[in-house]
């Protein structure tokens, strides 16, 4: 049944990835637009690279356009993933491809779910399943990625999370919900 209501609904949740010296939260900021109908959910992030900022501008006109029209399916946007990275700055240019404390490329952060579903053993059910893909469950599988995000995160926490591991791991579980990625 379709809904005739022509609204999207819009909720804003902030996520604090770090503490500031002072004792204030950074956060990032994701808009989850859910549609009026069913529909593929839709994962977009930007300024991973805080210098890269013109999936801001991409990411601003779609949050206008579901204030006014709806969409089927859902969306989830962040439009300054690496607040961290955007905040890198050399007089008024933004540095922030690297992490200035370790040179580390922030792309370059993210944890490898599918290495990590292999050495487990729970990746084999869906390799088998590959050649006969109309019976794939895609839902079974997030849920799958999800499970490697968090054992990544139980394994590593003992030795204490660093922020901007927390910042990525946060990023590939709200991401692994999604049909369509956009970074």
């Amino acid at each position: 049944m379709l809904n005739m209501n022509k609204k999207n609904k819009i909720t804003e949740k902030k996520y604090a990835i770090k503490e500031m010296t002072n004792g204030d939260h950074l956060h990032i900021v994701a808009y989850h637009i859910k549609g009026i109908n069913p529909g593929p959910h839709l994962h977009i992030q930007s300024s991973v690279h805080g210098a890269e900022v013109a999936g801001n501008i991409l990411i601003k006109k779609i949050y206008d356009y579901c204030q006014k029209f709806p969409i089927d399916g859902s969306i989830t946007l962040i439009p300054a993933a690496n607040p961290m990275g955007i905040n890198q700055k050399l007089g008024t240019h933004s540095q922030g491809r690297f992490d200035s404390v370790t040179g580390d490329n922030w792309n370059r952060l993210y944890i490898d779910t599918f290495d990590i579903l292999m050495k487990s053993g729970r990746l084999k059910k869906y390799l088998k399943k590959a050649q006969e893909y109309a019976s794939y469950n895609k839902h079974d599988f997030k849920q799958e990625i999800v499970w490697a995000i968090r054992h990544e995160r139980e394994k590593l926490a003992p030795y204490g999370l660093s922020d901007r591991k927390k910042l990525f791991l946060l990023l590939q579980e709200l991401a692994a919900q999604a049909d369509i990625v956009l970074d």
